[in-house]
């Protein structure tokens, strides 16, 4: 098995070229992950037409949320709304103890980031 990995961003910028690809790649015994996710346009319409089974939370909307209630209010509202429609969340670029204590809280699923390992 193997993760597909579609960004919202370049699904933004060509959606027909990327949608076939990917759909394509999930014909077979492959995972989709949707990367990004909130910096792009209508995400959550990306995530009814793509159905990937893992969204990836993009940096831009952690970056230190154990800080800024605006933050928490918004990955708490992705986080519950992902989890009701099966979806596995990852929580992109967590950078230090007290956001990835934070969105275990939340409840995210799966954590990237510098806190966590350095890239190979």
């Amino acid at each position: 098995m193997a993760i597909i990995h579609a960004s919202v961003r370049i699904l933004s910028m060509d959606f027909t070229g990327a949608f076939l690809i990917i759909s394509r790649a999930a014909l077979g015994d492959n995972e989709i992950a949707l990367d990004d996710y909130g910096v792009g346009f209508n995400d959550l319409d990306m995530v009814k037409i793509m159905n990937p089974s893992i969204v990836k939370i993009d940096r831009s909307l952690l970056s230190g949320i154990d800080l800024v209630p605006q933050k928490q209010a918004n990955c708490k509202d992705i986080i519950d709304r992902m989890h009701v429609m099966g979806k596995l969340v990852v929580a992109e670029g967590v950078e230090t103890k007290a956001e990835f204590d934070y969105l275990v809280g939340l409840g995210a699923d799966l954590f990237q980031g510098y806190y966590l390992a350095r890239p190979a």
